[in-house]
C-alpha cells in the first residue's frame, strides 16, 4: 500500500498533515509521521496527537509554534480537505534524550482551545459584582465575549460567523437568555455551557467559530431518504463492542429543595432486580413541590434502565460511507445498535487514526434513541436549575403600591415552562421565570428590594392576572406548579420595596 505522501493521488481515503504559520499560511507537509490520532467530537474541542522523529523530512517546521491542520482524502472530488475542528495548536511535546530515533510525541487541542484566554472583565451593567444580561441571544452574548477579547488584543486569528440576531446558517436565534455572569469566566465554558444547556451547537471550520441554533445544520438526518448512510458491519464497520453497566439503576429518588422541601418520586417501570434501589438529590434554589417532582422524574428517566456504550470501529479505505466526507459529528446515521439491529444513532465523536505506513483506521462514538434523550432531559433539567433560558417575556409589571417609593420594572424577564405528572397521574405544568435583580428606582435612585412578585394569567381576553409566587429581593428566579397543561399562559414580575 504506497504512503500517501508520495506523488500522485492516494487508493482511497486518507489522512495527512499540513503545518501552518500561527493565524497566517500554509507553510508546508508534515510527510513522515510515525502515529496520527485525531479526535472530532461533538460541540468539544478537536485533540490531536501524533509521533514524529526529529530525523524525518519536515521536522524543522515542529522547532517553532505552529498550526497543524488534519486534511482528509476525498476520493470522490479528488480533493484533500480540511473538515470541521480539524485545525489544531501544536502546544506540547515530550521526548527521551535516550531514544536514538529522536521520536517526539505532540499533544495538540483544537484552534479552539484558544478561547480559554478570552475571559469575560467587568463592564455594562454589573450588580453584586457580576455583569447583567438580560433578554440577550447566544449571539449577542458570545459576540460580547469576542468583541472585547478582540479589543484588548486577545484572539487575532479567530473569526466568527454568526451575529447578535442570527446565527452561522442566517437563522433568527431561537431563545433568548437572562444572565448574571461573574467576570472571569472564559469564552470557551460559556460556549460549552451554552450547548450543555440545549441552546446551541457549535464547531470550527479552520480558525472560524460557527455557532447554529441546537439541533439544526449540526443535526442533519442521514438515517432516512433514498440513500441512507448506512453503516454495516463487515463494510463499514470492523468492530461493535458495547459497555453496559447497571452501576447507576434507581427506582426511588428524595428530592431536597429549600425551607425543608422533601419530595420523594419513584419509577414503577425501572428495572428492579434486587429490589428497590434508592437515590438522593440535593437542589438548592427548589421550593416548589411540582418543579421538585419534575427533577426527580427527569432524573430517575436516566436511572431506570441499563446504561450502554455504543462504539464503532471503522475501516474507511473499505467502507462505502466515509468519515468526514459522508458524515460529520452531529448527524444521525443508520447503524448497528445493541444486539446489531440497525437504528437511527447519533454521532457524537469521529476518531481517525493513520500509522506510519500511512493506514487509516479508526471509530465511532454514537448514542441509541434512549442515550439521546437522555442527554436531551440532562440539558432541561440543568436548565431548569440554572433558569435563565426561555424564548419570551417583555418584563412588564402590574401597577406599583401606592404610598412608597417605586423600584423600576425588572427586565430580561424569561420564563420557560415544562410539565410533570403528579401523584394522582394528572398531567401538570410548572414555570420557571427568571428577571435581572432592581437596584433603582423608576427616578434612577439606589433601592433596596424586599421581594418580587411573579404575576400569571391565561394569555386570553378577559384573563385575570393571579398572584403566583413572591420570593426575597436577594432572589430573581420564582417557580410555580400546577399550571394547566396545554394552554398559554401570559407572565410579569414586579419589585417591591418597604
Amino acid at each position: 500500500m504506497p504512503d500517501i505522501i508520495l506523488p500522485g493521488a492516494p487508493a482511497g481515503f486518507a489522512v495527512r498533515l499540513v503545518a501552518h504559520t500561527p493565524n497566517m499560511g500554509r507553510l508546508g507537509l508534515l510527510p513522515h509521521p510515525l502515529k496520527v490520532e485525531a479526535a472530532f467530537p461533538l460541540n468539544d474541542l478537536s485533540g490531536l496527537q501524533f509521533d514524529y522523529s526529529a530525523r524525518a523530512l519536515g521536522a524543522d517546521l515542529l522547532s517553532q509554534p505552529i498550526e497543524v491542520a488534519v486534511e482528509h482524502y476525498d476520493p470522490a472530488s479528488e480533493a484533500w480537505i480540511e473538515g470541521p475542528g480539524a485545525r489544531f495548536l501544536v502546544l506540547k511535546r515530550r521526548g527521551q534524550q535516550t531514544d536514538q530515533t529522536q521520536t517526539r510525541s505532540y499533544t495538540c487541542p483544537g484552534y479552539g482551545w484558544q478561547m480559554r484566554k478570552v475571559v469575560l472583565y467587568a463592564g455594562g451593567a454589573m450588580t453584586e459584582g457580576k455583569r447583567q444580561f438580560g433578554g440577550v441571544t447566544a449571539g449577542a452574548l458570545l459576540r460580547t465575549f469576542i468583541n472585547e477579547g478582540k479589543a484588548r488584543g486577545a484572539v487575532p486569528g479567530l473569526a466568527a460567523s454568526f451575529s447578535t440576531t442570527a446565527d452561522s446558517d442566517n437563522r433568527p436565534w431561537a431563545k433568548e437568555l437572562t444572565l448574571q455572569i461573574e467576570p472571569g469566566v472564559d469564552l470557551l465554558a460559556m460556549l460549552i455551557n451554552l450547548s450543555e444547556q440545549g441552546i446551541v451547537d457549535w464547531c470550527l471550520q479552520g480558525r472560524t467559530l460557527h455557532v447554529y441554533n441546537e439541533g439544526t445544520v449540526l443535526s442533519a438526518n442521514k438515517a432516512t431518504g433514498d440513500a441512507p448512510v448506512d453503516l454495516r458491519l463487515g463494510r463499514d464497520i470492523t468492530e461493535a463492542p458495547d459497555d453496559a453497566t447497571l452501576e447507576d439503576l434507581a427506582s426511588a429518588i428524595l428530592i431536597r429543595g429549600e425551607a425543608g422541601l422533601a419530595v420523594e418520586v419513584t419509577n414503577s417501570s425501572a428495572v428492579t432486580p434486587w429490589g428497590r434501589w434508592e437515590s438522593h438529590l440535593s437542589q438548592g434554589g427548589v421550593s416548589d413541590r411540582g418543579t421538585a417532582t419534575l427533577l426527580g422524574q427527569t432524573a430517575l428517566k436516566r436511572a431506570g434502565q441499563e446504561r450502554v456504550q455504543i462504539t464503532r470501529g471503522i475501516e474507511p479505505r473499505a467502507a462505502r460511507w466515509l468519515p468526514s466526507v459522508h458524515y460529520q459529528p452531529g448527524d444521525h446515521v443508520l447503524a448497528p445498535g445493541e444486539n446489531a439491529a440497525m437504528q437511527p444513532l447519533r454521532v457524537r465523536q469521529i476518531t481517525l487514526t493513520r500509522d506510519a505506513e500511512g493506514n487509516t483506521s479508526g471509530n465511532l462514538i454514537l448514542n441509541d434513541r434512549f442515550l439521546e434523550a437522555d442527554i436531551k432531559l440532562a440539558r432541561r433539567q440543568a436548565g431548569i436549575l440554572a433558569g435563565g433560558v426561555g424564548s419570551g417575556g417583555n418584563g412588564s409589571d402590574p401597577a406599583p403600591e401606592p404610598g412608597s417609593r417605586t423600584p423600576a420594572a425588572p427586565t430580561g424577564l424569561i420564563v420557560e415552562g415544562d410539565a410533570y405528572i403528579d401523584d394522582q397521574g394528572a398531567a401538570r405544568g410548572v414555570v420557571t421565570a427568571t428577571w435581572l435583580p432592581v437596584t433603582k428606582d423608576v427616578n434612577g435612585v439606589a433601592i433596596d428590594v424586599t421581594s418580587y412578585e411573579l404575576f400569571g394569567r391565561e394569555n386570553r381576553p378577559g384573563g385575570v392576572w393571579l398572584q403566583l409566587a413572591v420570593v426575597d429581593g436577594s432572589d430573581t428566579t420564582a417557580t410555580f406548579s400546577p399550571l394547566r397543561v396545554r394552554i398559554e399562559y401570559a407572565f410579569k414580575v414586579r419589585a417591591v420595596a418597604g
